[in-house]
């Protein structure tokens, strides 16, 4: 569904799986972090959505994909932690 979200044409689908996603991770965001300002998530949110856009272009099986995978896993936790 990442893909999707940044797939040329197919417009109306795109959005729609884009605004899906935005709003499930609001969903998790209030839930993890109760005590967020009004707002806060749908920030926090798109930022998530553009992070898990960069993991998903991580290349399976290349001798760094671990590494990688737990630098983007030490940056979203600060990120969380931080907000």
């Amino acid at each position: 569904s990442l893909a999707l979200v940044d797939a040329r044409g197919l417009e109306a689908s795109r959005h729609q799986v884009r605004e899906t996603m935005l709003a499930d991770l609001r969903g998790l965001l209030d839930a993890v972090l109760p005590a967020l300002p009004p707002g806060r998530a749908d920030a926090l949110a798109l930022a998530l959505l553009h992070v898990l856009k960069g993991v998903g272009q991580v290349p399976q099986g290349e001798p760094h994909e671990r590494a990688r995978l737990d630098e983007y896993r030490r940056l979203l936790r600060a990120y969380l932690q931080a907000s």
